[in-house]
């Protein structure tokens, strides 16, 4: 229920949601290095964003949301809808946020 208002804001900037998603990807990719090797972390300006990811999602969740995140641009890129693209991804990483907590 709190996700959806962000989902909605995503699909209404259709010509941004693979930067969104590239970003997501980024970030998710940020928190691995900053919990295994904190000296390759290079979002110093995010520290604050990814100690919340970091007490949300755990190493196994991040990786597996990447590879949800980059299913999600594999299909959009095949022509499907972004309404149900972005549905499908968002309770997928919320099911992976569920299933993987620390």
């Amino acid at each position: 229920k709190v996700a959806l208002p962000y989902v909605a804001r995503i699909a209404s900037n259709k010509a941004n949601v693979t930067h969104c998603l590239a970003f997501m990807t980024v970030l998710l990719g940020q928190s691995l290095h900053y919990r295994i090797a904190p000296e390759l972390f290079e979002l110093t300006a995010l520290k604050a964003t990814m100690d919340k990811i970091c007490t949300n999602y755990s190493i196994q969740a991040s990786r597996v949301c990447i590879e949800k995140i980059n299913s999600a641009k594999k299909s959009l890129d095949d022509g499907c809808n972004l309404n149900v693209v972005l549905d499908n991804l968002t309770s997928s990483i919320l099911e992976v946020r569920y299933r993987c907590r620390l």
